[in-house]
Protein backbone atom coordinates (compact mmCIF):
# COMPACT_ATOMS: atom_id res chain seq x y z
CA UNK A 1 0.00 0.00 0.00
CA UNK A 2 1.50 3.50 -1.11
CA UNK A 3 1.89 5.90 1.61
CA UNK A 4 -0.71 8.59 0.27
CA UNK A 5 -3.03 6.09 0.23
CA UNK A 6 -2.50 4.75 3.96
CA UNK A 7 -2.44 8.13 5.02
CA UNK A 8 -6.29 8.31 3.25
CA UNK A 9 -7.22 5.44 4.82
CA UNK A 10 -6.26 6.90 8.24
CA UNK A 11 -7.86 10.19 8.00
CA UNK A 12 -11.09 8.56 6.90
CA UNK A 13 -11.19 6.53 10.21
CA UNK A 14 -10.11 9.12 12.03
CA UNK A 15 -13.41 11.35 10.45
CA UNK A 16 -15.34 7.94 11.41
CA UNK A 17 -14.07 7.81 14.53
CA UNK A 18 -14.68 11.33 15.64
CA UNK A 19 -18.14 11.41 14.06
CA UNK A 20 -18.78 8.65 15.87
CA UNK A 21 -17.66 10.09 18.71
CA UNK A 22 -19.13 13.23 18.60
CA UNK A 23 -22.70 11.60 17.98
CA UNK A 24 -22.45 9.60 20.92
CA UNK A 25 -21.25 12.92 22.75
CA UNK A 26 -24.53 14.72 21.35
CA UNK A 27 -26.81 11.96 22.13
CA UNK A 28 -25.52 11.50 25.73
CA UNK A 29 -25.65 15.50 26.62
CA UNK A 30 -28.77 16.25 24.49
CA UNK A 31 -30.50 13.12 24.07
CA UNK A 32 -33.12 14.40 26.93
CA UNK A 33 -33.77 17.75 25.55
CA UNK A 34 -34.11 16.38 22.13
CA UNK A 35 -36.48 13.94 23.22
CA UNK A 36 -38.39 16.77 25.20
CA UNK A 37 -38.43 19.40 21.75
CA UNK A 38 -39.81 16.18 20.10
CA UNK A 39 -42.86 15.89 22.51
CA UNK A 40 -43.51 19.32 22.03
CA UNK A 41 -43.20 19.44 18.88
CA UNK A 42 -46.03 16.43 18.75
CA UNK A 43 -48.23 18.22 21.10
CA UNK A 44 -47.99 21.41 19.14
CA UNK A 45 -48.91 19.99 15.92
CA UNK A 46 -51.70 18.03 17.61
CA UNK A 47 -53.12 21.82 18.90
CA UNK A 48 -52.35 23.08 15.39
CA UNK A 49 -54.40 20.37 13.90
CA UNK A 50 -57.14 20.59 16.52
CA UNK A 51 -57.71 24.30 15.87
CA UNK A 52 -57.85 24.12 11.81
CA UNK A 53 -60.42 21.92 12.63
CA UNK A 54 -61.82 24.26 14.49
CA UNK A 55 -62.08 26.44 12.46
CA UNK A 56 -63.58 24.69 10.08
CA UNK A 57 -66.36 24.11 12.01
CA UNK A 58 -66.77 27.10 13.09
CA UNK A 59 -69.51 28.36 11.15
CA UNK A 60 -71.74 25.34 11.58
CA UNK A 61 -71.07 26.15 15.35
CA UNK A 62 -72.35 29.86 14.71
CA UNK A 63 -75.22 28.39 13.23
CA UNK A 64 -76.10 26.08 15.68
CA UNK A 65 -75.64 29.23 18.11
CA UNK A 66 -78.00 31.43 16.42
CA UNK A 67 -80.60 28.47 16.35
CA UNK A 68 -79.89 27.86 20.37
CA UNK A 69 -80.52 31.54 20.89
CA UNK A 70 -83.29 31.75 18.69
CA UNK A 71 -85.23 28.86 20.56
CA UNK A 72 -84.50 30.19 23.41
CA UNK A 73 -86.40 33.49 22.65
CA UNK A 74 -89.04 31.94 21.10
CA UNK A 75 -89.59 29.40 24.32
CA UNK A 76 -88.71 31.10 27.42
CA UNK A 77 -89.23 28.59 29.79
CA UNK A 78 -87.67 28.42 33.37
CA UNK A 79 -87.33 25.95 35.47
CA UNK A 80 -88.70 27.16 39.52
CA UNK A 81 -87.34 25.88 42.65
CA UNK A 82 -89.35 23.46 44.92
CA UNK A 83 -89.98 26.08 47.51
CA UNK A 84 -92.43 27.86 45.20
CA UNK A 85 -94.94 25.09 44.61
CA UNK A 86 -97.10 26.88 46.97
CA UNK A 87 -96.83 30.52 45.30
CA UNK A 88 -98.56 29.66 42.10
CA UNK A 89 -101.94 30.95 43.34
CA UNK A 90 -100.22 34.55 43.95
CA UNK A 91 -97.75 34.55 40.74
CA UNK A 92 -101.37 33.83 38.74
CA UNK A 93 -102.96 36.90 40.09
CA UNK A 94 -100.02 39.04 39.41
CA UNK A 95 -101.05 38.62 35.89
CA UNK A 96 -102.95 41.29 35.44
CA UNK A 97 -101.37 44.11 37.86
CA UNK A 98 -104.62 46.45 37.82
CA UNK A 99 -106.10 43.68 39.88
CA UNK A 100 -108.15 39.86 39.21
CA UNK A 101 -108.44 38.95 35.62
CA UNK A 102 -111.59 36.89 36.74
CA UNK A 103 -112.76 35.04 39.47
CA UNK A 104 -111.49 31.95 39.98
CA UNK A 105 -111.27 29.05 42.62
CA UNK A 106 -107.78 27.19 42.96
CA UNK A 107 -106.28 24.16 44.18
CA UNK A 108 -103.06 21.79 44.57
CA UNK A 109 -104.30 17.98 43.73
CA UNK A 110 -101.19 16.39 44.55
CA UNK A 111 -96.94 16.88 44.73
CA UNK A 112 -95.33 14.09 42.69
CA UNK A 113 -91.18 13.51 43.29
CA UNK A 114 -90.05 12.25 39.94
CA UNK A 115 -86.45 11.64 40.46
CA UNK A 116 -85.28 14.69 38.75
CA UNK A 117 -87.92 17.24 39.04
CA UNK A 118 -90.73 17.07 41.02
CA UNK A 119 -94.51 17.59 39.65
CA UNK A 120 -97.46 19.55 41.14
CA UNK A 121 -100.60 19.46 39.79
CA UNK A 122 -103.41 21.97 39.83
CA UNK A 123 -107.40 22.35 39.38
CA UNK A 124 -108.29 25.68 38.28
CA UNK A 125 -111.56 27.30 37.31
CA UNK A 126 -113.67 30.39 36.62
CA UNK A 127 -115.45 32.51 35.06
CA UNK A 128 -115.08 36.30 33.57
CA UNK A 129 -114.29 38.25 30.46
CA UNK A 130 -113.70 35.97 27.20
CA UNK A 131 -110.42 37.90 26.15
CA UNK A 132 -109.48 37.93 29.59
CA UNK A 133 -109.71 33.98 29.73
CA UNK A 134 -107.85 33.67 26.33
CA UNK A 135 -105.09 36.15 27.85
CA UNK A 136 -104.77 33.69 30.77
CA UNK A 137 -104.53 30.47 28.95
CA UNK A 138 -101.93 32.37 26.61
CA UNK A 139 -100.43 33.20 29.50
CA UNK A 140 -99.77 29.98 31.31
CA UNK A 141 -98.60 28.33 27.75
CA UNK A 142 -95.55 31.46 27.19
CA UNK A 143 -94.83 32.59 30.39
CA UNK A 144 -91.30 31.53 31.58
CA UNK A 145 -92.55 29.16 34.81
CA UNK A 146 -92.76 25.65 33.35
CA UNK A 147 -96.37 24.70 33.14
CA UNK A 148 -98.32 22.59 31.10
CA UNK A 149 -102.12 22.60 30.86
CA UNK A 150 -103.39 18.30 30.96
CA UNK A 151 -107.16 19.22 30.70
CA UNK A 152 -108.97 21.99 29.09
CA UNK A 153 -113.17 22.42 29.29
CA UNK A 154 -114.29 25.66 28.01
CA UNK A 155 -117.70 27.72 27.33
CA UNK A 156 -118.75 31.03 25.54
CA UNK A 157 -121.96 32.96 26.24
CA UNK A 158 -123.84 33.97 23.41
CA UNK A 159 -122.63 37.26 22.83
CA UNK A 160 -118.78 36.25 23.08
CA UNK A 161 -118.53 38.64 26.11
CA UNK A 162 -118.30 35.61 28.85
CA UNK A 163 -116.62 32.72 29.13
CA UNK A 164 -116.08 30.02 31.87
CA UNK A 165 -112.64 27.41 32.08
CA UNK A 166 -111.93 24.51 34.01
CA UNK A 167 -107.91 23.93 34.08
CA UNK A 168 -106.30 20.84 35.21
CA UNK A 169 -102.60 21.85 34.22
CA UNK A 170 -99.56 20.68 36.32
CA UNK A 171 -95.76 22.36 36.82
CA UNK A 172 -92.30 21.42 36.88
CA UNK A 173 -89.87 22.07 40.07
CA UNK A 174 -86.21 21.59 40.31
CA UNK A 175 -85.11 19.71 43.28
CA UNK A 176 -81.60 21.29 43.48
CA UNK A 177 -81.28 24.56 42.37
CA UNK A 178 -78.65 24.29 39.89
CA UNK A 179 -76.29 27.71 39.70
CA UNK A 180 -78.00 31.20 38.42
CA UNK A 181 -81.24 29.65 38.94
CA UNK A 182 -83.80 32.65 40.12
CA UNK A 183 -84.17 32.54 43.78
CA UNK A 184 -88.63 32.75 43.00
CA UNK A 185 -91.13 32.43 41.15
CA UNK A 186 -92.18 36.35 41.45
CA UNK A 187 -88.57 37.64 40.03
CA UNK A 188 -89.40 35.85 36.76
CA UNK A 189 -90.90 38.38 34.63
CA UNK A 190 -94.05 37.85 32.62
CA UNK A 191 -94.59 36.92 29.18
CA UNK A 192 -98.05 37.35 27.38
CA UNK A 193 -98.12 36.93 24.09
CA UNK A 194 -101.48 38.53 23.05
CA UNK A 195 -101.01 38.62 19.42
CA UNK A 196 -103.73 40.18 17.10
CA UNK A 197 -106.33 37.08 16.55
CA UNK A 198 -104.04 34.56 18.87
CA UNK A 199 -106.80 32.35 19.99
CA UNK A 200 -104.90 29.39 22.07
CA UNK A 201 -108.32 27.18 22.14
CA UNK A 202 -107.60 26.55 18.53
CA UNK A 203 -106.40 23.12 17.84
CA UNK A 204 -102.44 22.78 17.96
CA UNK A 205 -102.58 20.60 14.64
CA UNK A 206 -103.45 22.21 11.60
CA UNK A 207 -106.14 20.78 9.00
CA UNK A 208 -104.03 22.80 6.46
CA UNK A 209 -100.53 23.44 6.06
CA UNK A 210 -99.23 26.98 6.48
CA UNK A 211 -98.73 29.38 3.09
CA UNK A 212 -94.75 29.41 2.09
CA UNK A 213 -94.76 33.20 2.53
CA UNK A 214 -90.96 33.74 2.24
CA UNK A 215 -90.97 31.09 -0.76
CA UNK A 216 -88.39 28.73 0.69
CA UNK A 217 -87.39 25.94 -0.71
CA UNK A 218 -90.03 22.43 -0.65
CA UNK A 219 -87.20 19.94 0.08
CA UNK A 220 -90.13 17.71 0.35
CA UNK A 221 -90.82 17.90 -3.74
CA UNK A 222 -87.38 19.12 -5.09
CA UNK A 223 -84.33 16.61 -6.53
CA UNK A 224 -81.32 16.41 -4.32
CA UNK A 225 -78.56 17.15 -6.71
CA UNK A 226 -74.84 16.95 -4.72
CA UNK A 227 -73.78 17.00 -0.85
CA UNK A 228 -70.78 18.93 0.70
CA UNK A 229 -69.97 18.64 4.16
CA UNK A 230 -72.31 21.44 5.64
CA UNK A 231 -74.25 22.18 2.02
CA UNK A 232 -76.85 19.84 0.24
CA UNK A 233 -77.86 21.02 -3.03
CA UNK A 234 -81.48 21.11 -4.51
CA UNK A 235 -83.41 21.66 -8.14
CA UNK A 236 -86.66 22.92 -7.80
CA UNK A 237 -89.45 22.31 -10.05
CA UNK A 238 -88.77 24.74 -11.87
CA UNK A 239 -85.08 23.70 -12.62
CA UNK A 240 -83.80 26.37 -10.36
CA UNK A 241 -80.68 25.33 -8.06
CA UNK A 242 -81.18 26.02 -3.95
CA UNK A 243 -77.82 25.26 -1.74
CA UNK A 244 -79.00 24.65 1.78
CA UNK A 245 -76.36 24.95 4.74
CA UNK A 246 -76.79 23.07 8.12
CA UNK A 247 -79.14 24.91 10.42
CA UNK A 248 -80.77 26.94 7.52
CA UNK A 249 -84.68 27.50 6.98
CA UNK A 250 -86.64 25.24 4.24
CA UNK A 251 -90.47 25.07 3.93
CA UNK A 252 -91.64 23.91 7.10
CA UNK A 253 -88.79 22.88 8.45
CA UNK A 254 -84.69 23.35 9.08
CA UNK A 255 -81.78 21.01 7.69
CA UNK A 256 -80.19 19.27 11.02
CA UNK A 257 -77.23 17.36 9.82
CA UNK A 258 -75.89 15.92 6.13
CA UNK A 259 -73.72 12.32 5.81
CA UNK A 260 -72.19 13.38 2.60
CA UNK A 261 -70.54 9.44 2.34
CA UNK A 262 -74.66 7.99 2.66
CA UNK A 263 -75.37 10.67 0.31
CA UNK A 264 -78.54 12.05 2.56
CA UNK A 265 -79.63 15.01 3.88
CA UNK A 266 -81.48 14.93 7.26
CA UNK A 267 -84.40 17.71 7.62
CA UNK A 268 -86.42 18.17 11.04
CA UNK A 269 -89.97 18.86 9.62
CA UNK A 270 -92.92 20.65 11.04
CA UNK A 271 -96.36 19.53 9.37
CA UNK A 272 -98.99 22.06 10.71
CA UNK A 273 -97.96 20.59 13.99
CA UNK A 274 -96.73 16.97 13.57
CA UNK A 275 -93.28 16.83 13.87
CA UNK A 276 -91.18 14.39 11.84
CA UNK A 277 -87.52 13.77 10.29
CA UNK A 278 -87.39 13.37 6.46
CA UNK A 279 -84.52 12.09 5.20
CA UNK A 280 -83.79 12.61 1.54
CA UNK A 281 -80.86 10.71 -0.75
CA UNK A 282 -79.40 11.55 -3.87
CA UNK A 283 -80.21 8.74 -5.30
CA UNK A 284 -84.26 9.47 -5.00
CA UNK A 285 -86.40 11.03 -7.18
CA UNK A 286 -89.20 12.86 -6.54
CA UNK A 287 -92.52 11.99 -8.49
CA UNK A 288 -93.01 15.94 -10.24
CA UNK A 289 -89.58 16.52 -10.66
CA UNK A 290 -87.17 15.11 -13.86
Amino acid sequence: MSKHLLNSVILIMLLIIMSGGGFYFIQERYNADIMALKTEYQANRQRYNKLLEDKKALPEKKKQLENWREELENFPIMLMKKENIHNVYAYLENYDNSGPFFDFRYKINNVVDKQEVIEAHYTLDGSGDYRKLVGFINYIEYSPPLFFIDELAFTQSQDAKEGKINLQFRGLFSKNTPAGLRNNIFTVATHQSNLPGYNPFNTLILWKLPPNDLSLPDVRYNKLLALTENTAYFKSINGEVNSINIGDKVYLGRLNSIDAEKGIAVFFMNYGGIYKKLIRSINETPQNVK
